[in-house]
């Protein structure tokens, strides 16, 4: 099969990123380019994918969630929990940052969706630093949430589904059995097909989300994995590890895309307040990588 269409895609969106164009209609003009020339496939696939990467009923939580946040913030909820956070773990450096982590192991459990996470904690919580008036929620501040949460519902919907249809036209085209034969002709062992897989989890990661990322490599790098003696459960914790690094990583992670229109910052102002942060998760993956019996000590010793 021509990789011709492959080229288009993603060289496509590469140079439509460097002019400045939003990340959703850089994937979408890039997979109707790759679809014309294709020849074969209508275009209009690209509209229909755009439909069925938010036709799931986990993705029902967004909006609400977007909207849970905003009645929070304006009706002085968030003010509360600020301060119950405060009075928990204030005294700490960072304290709000914990508070962070704690909401999104829960978040996590209840949605299942790092879009929904992103969606919920970043609503509630961005403004929650700044804002400290309660009050009533008025007519016109319930006009006003729904509004924005219509159009905050909307950006995500386009930038999940154009994400859709990207990861649509790779798995089609074989870009992932591809890489994985691409990945059993290197050769090198271990340690190699471990680098290789972390850079193709962390690429794909950070176009496609971490979920469609793993449904489309996991079961084709997974028999490789097994037989160059890579632990499973090691493979899975370091893949999952890689992907949850990837979805906040500049310039185009999906997470930090969806975070910045809720903040409403530009996407580029982030890239250098984040290397540091990066680059600690990028040595823990390391370690993550090259000492598994850090990740196999519990298993072990449960006897799992």
């Amino acid at each position: 099969m021509s990789m011709v269409p492959i080229a288009i895609l993603l060289g496509g969106f590469i140079f439509l990123l460097t002019l400045n164009v939003p990340v959703a209609f850089s994937m979408i003009l890039a997979c109707i380019g790759a679809l014309w020339w294709h020849g074969t496939i209508p275009v209009s696939t690209v509209t229909m994918k755009l439909y069925s990467g938010i036709d799931t009923f986990p993705f029902l939580a967004i909006p609400l969630f977007i909207l849970a946040g905003g009645l929070m913030e304006q009706g002085g909820i968030s003010q509360r929990l600020v301060r119950l956070a405060s009075n928990l773990v204030g005294h700490i450096r960072g304290g709000l940052g914990f508070v962070v982590v704690v909401s999104e192991i829960f978040f996590s459990g209840i949605s299942g969706s790092s879009i929904a996470d992103a969606s919920a904690i970043g609503s509630l919580l961005l403004m929650v630093i700044i804002y400290i008036q309660c009050k009533e929620i008025t007519r016109k501040d319930l006009y006003k949430i729904l509004v924005d949460t219509a159009v905050m519902t909307g950006v995500v919907s386009l930038l999940v589904g154009a994400a859709t249809g990207f990861s649509w036209i790779l798995a089609t085209h074989q870009v992932p059995r591809t890489t994985g034969n691409f990945i059993v002709s290197v050769g090198g062992g271990y340690v190699t097909f471990l680098l290789l897989s972390i850079v193709v989890f962390f690429v794909f990661g950070m176009m496609l989300d971490g979920l469609p990322a793993i449904l489309i490599f996991f079961p084709i790098l997974f028999p490789i994995a097994t037989s160059v003696g890579v632990q499973p459960l090691h493979f899975g914790v370091l893949v999952i590890a890689v992907v949850g690094i990837s979805i906040v990583a500049p310039p185009i992670g999906l997470c930090l895309v969806i975070l910045c229109s809720l903040a409403k910052i530009k996407l580029t102002d982030t890239i250098l307040p984040l290397i540091p942060y990066i680059a600690i998760l990028v040595v823990d993956l390391v370690i993550i990588a090259f000492w598994p019996w850090l990740v196999m000590i519990l298993p072990t010793l449960f006897k799992l």
